[in-house]
């Protein structure tokens, strides 16, 4: 299909257009003196008796068009039989019009239209135009809708922008310092536990009794020469050790009969030595 501006940029295929074409006039929007940005003045011809607005350039009479339709939406006029054939409507009374639009969109005539939704503000517009000016319609490219309506390309519908949208992603966990992934095993999933959980539940290197080197090397005094955080670290791990017994415990029993005299007899001895 030949360029529309080629078509509008010679004088012989420009003749042949629709009026409203002719004029830049996507909608066919009659001229009441309203002021909008790229309108010329009214045409010399008349459609119903009335002159048409001629805009500088298609892309303004398509933002007019838009501009125009959107105010009658959100003034109450939701379906396409109200915004084209109610009171106040693009062709009051022309209810077969209605239809046609609301056909190419693929609704009925008293379903809303959504016009809030990019995607079927466009369809609509689409339908509107092909009712105007018939095939000649389809010259109007869909990005000069698209572009009217407020987007470079023509528009998906919200529902299919917030599936896709950053938006949603998951909002990522705050970060902690170094103390608190040490003092918080849950902070530190990789290894699972700070310094002291992994200095008292080390495995034994050697012995082979389950306790762990730095407990044994604690309970066994350690070394005096190691600086006093050694030994901090040492006492730390000793006590944690000393709440979880490693052996059995022992029974002791007292000295026999025998050894108690034995003992006794022994102190008397020594009384009187001890100065």
């Amino acid at each position: 299909m030949a360029d529309l501006m080629t078509i509008l940029a010679d004088a012989a295929q420009r003749a042949r257009l629709p009026a409203g074409m002719r004029n830049n006039n996507p909608g066919n929007i009659k001229y009441v003196g309203q002021k909008v940005p790229g309108i010329v003045g009214p045409s010399v011809n008349t459609d119903q008796g009335d002159p048409q607005a001629v805009f500088s350039s298609p892309e303004a009479g398509m933002a007019a068009m838009y501009s125009l339709l959107n105010k009658k939406y959100v003034g109450g006029k939701v379906t396409p039989d109200q915004i084209i054939a109610g009171q106040g409507g693009w062709t009051p009374g022309n209810h077969q019009a209605a239809a046609n639009v609301a056909r190419t969109m693929g609704i009925g005539p008293n379903d809303d239209i959504g016009f809030s939704d990019p995607a079927r503000a466009a369809s609509f517009m689409h339908g509107l135009i092909l009712q105007e000016h018939g095939n000649a319609g389809n010259l109007y490219p869909e990005s000069m809708i698209a572009s009217a309506i407020g987007g470079g390309a023509l528009p998906t519908s919200p529902a299919a922008q917030t599936a896709s949208s950053p938006s949603m992603a998951a909002t990522p966990a705050p970060r902690q310092s170094a103390m608190g992934r040490l003092f918080n095993p849950k902070s530190d999933p990789d290894k699972q536990m700070g310094f002291f959980g992994r200095l008292t539940t080390a495995p034994a290197q050697e012995g082979g009794n389950g306790v762990p080197a730095a407990v044994q090397a604690a309970a066994e005094g350690g070394n005096s020469q190691k600086s006093p955080l050694s030994n901090i670290f040492g006492a730390l791990a000793l006590t944690q050790a000393q709440q979880q017994p490693q052996f059995s415990p022992v029974q002791i029993r007292g000295p026999t009969a025998e050894q108690a005299n034995a003992l006794n007899n022994l102190l008397q001895s020594l009384r009187g030595r001890i100065v």
